[in-house]
């Protein structure tokens, strides 16, 4: 059998011409079973064994025997199973296309018990326990495994439980956290319609009940029956998350995880900005945390929003540098200021440019009851301003006629993400990379190691910490 290639050869040659029309597996004595490499594991290696023999059971199939393998770039890549993400993207189409109605929980195999977090005591922290994987159980639930999680500001007083009051307002123990993640669809109920096991998704932490009169006239996102992942419901801290199909983005691109785990709170700072419209025109943003500095870097690198001047403000010096490095023209330290103090700066900062007497746009993100009180002082007459920030107390507007009625300026609230033209929008300014937020999301931990996690954020030393849930060298 050498030289192999003329042996090889002439051993087709008397194969085929055994018969002019030999076209079936007459001459060839196909065993049942096969060896195979095949990948079963999210980890390190394939595995070498026997699998049943593929058989030709399409008019247009071909069956080949295999008889030389070169090694590819991706085939590295997969059998290391890093980087993650991209050995993921290609294990889905392997999936995928073993049935194009692959809507079961056959190509993911889902433990019976799965690690989460979970706040089991009205006291400090969450628990790291294994607790049962929810299954789906009624028609419209979808699956998901989790990749990714953001933490989110009510992620921080839930850990705490402090404020009490607001901690018993917004959940009730036992529950698991979390309602800023992504993840993989793993099985889907029987009227799934837009969903198929191997989509990625990103949950929307607003429920809606598609009854009430917001959900029936395009205000989804503020139903009157609200309910809210980790907090109402079992949230995405955890491996494995059952949600509605309803309260489900699909992603229409290739997003990494680390970017679409923020398309829910990021998703309020693209709202805030589309409601001012800073274009143009003189932006400040009061609060300089993960909502804020997004807001900032909209409104500084994304054309459609571009503004003029941006003020930052804040009481803490690391938020504010994060804040110029999203694009701030000028950052204010306000902790030791008095509001007319700041109004005094701002309007100093403003002399710059021919903007008016004053403001034209104001994001409140802090949520500081001062702030809120006194900034529509700051404004000019006609201004814009949009508050998303939580404040804990009660508030008021100082000099109500002056500062408020007659400038006739318009007020923006909000809750929330508009479903689904704001995740839309922001994924694509995400995707085509007009956006830069990797000065905010400054941590990055495991999710066991969830003390770690907010210790960074109690010692002041982070500012969006993200969470790895599922990794493929885990």
């Amino acid at each position: 059998w050498y030289p192999r290639e003329m042996a090889v050869k002439n051993r087709y040659i008397v194969n085929m011409s055994s018969s002019s029309n030999n076209n079936n597996e007459d001459s060839f004595d196909i065993p049942d079973m096969m060896n195979a490499l095949v990948k079963t594991k999210a980890e390190l290696g394939y595995e070498w064994k026997q699998v049943p023999t593929p058989k030709v059971t399409k008019p247009d199939e071909v069956l080949i025997k295999i008889e030389k393998v070169s090694i590819c770039g991706s085939d590295i890549l997969l059998y290391r199973w890093y980087p993650r993400e991209m050995a993921v993207k290609n294990r889905y189409i392997v999936n995928m296309s073993s049935s194009s109605n692959n809507n079961n929980e056959d190509s993911f195999d889902i433990p019976d018990m799965m690690n989460a977090l979970v706040k089991t005591k009205a006291e400090l922290g969450y628990e790291w326990k294994q607790v049962p994987t929810p299954k789906v159980t009624k028609p419209d639930e979808v699956l998901i495994k989790i990749e990714k999680v953001s933490i989110c500001g009510s992620d921080i007083l839930l850990y705490r439980w402090y404020p009490r009051e607001m901690a018993e307002t917004i959940a009730t123990i036992p529950f698991i956290p979390g309602h800023e993640g992504c993840g993989i669809v793993v099985a889907v109920g029987s009227e799934v319609k837009n969903l198929k096991v191997g989509d990625r998704v990103a949950p929307e932490s607003h429920i809606p009940c598609e009854k009430c009169y917001q959900c029936t006239h395009d205000q989804a996102h503020i139903c009157q029956d609200l309910l809210l992942y980790g907090h109402n419901l079992d949230g995405v801290c955890a491996e494995y998350c059952l949600a509605q199909e309803k309260a489900i983005y699909k992603l229409k691109t290739d997003l990494s995880a680390s970017m679409a785990s923020l398309l829910e709170p990021f998703g309020v700072a693209y709202r805030t900005v589309n409601l001012v419209k800073p274009k143009n025109d003189s932006l400040v943003v009061i609060g300089c945390g993960p909502i804020g500095s997004c807001a900032v870097g909209l409104a500084s690198q994304c054309e459609e929003f571009k503004s003029k001047k941006i003020i930052a403000l804040d009481i803490t010096d690391s938020r504010l540098e994060i804040a110029k490095q999203m694009g701030a023209d000028a950052t204010l330290n306000t902790k030791d200021m008095s509001p007319e103090e700041i109004h005094e700066k701002i309007l100093e900062i403003l002399n710059e440019e021919d903007l008016g007497i004053g403001i034209g746009c104001i994001i409140e993100a802090s949520g500081s009851p001062a702030m809120v009180n006194s900034c529509t002082s700051w404004l000019r007459k006609g201004g814009d301003v949009v508050f998303c920030g939580l404040p804990k107390a009660p508030i008021h507007i100082e000099s109500p006629l002056p500062n408020f009625i007659f400038k006739e300026l318009t007020i923006h609230t909000l809750h929330g993400r508009l479903q689904w033209s704001t995740w839309e929008n922001l994924e694509e300014i995400l995707f085509n990379k007009r956006l830069d937020v990797s000065p905010i999301v400054t941590h990055e931990f495991d999710l066991e190691n969830i003390d770690q996690a907010f210790q960074a954020i109690f010692d002041g030393e982070a500012c969006k910490v993200q969470l790895n849930v599922w990794s493929g060298d885990q």
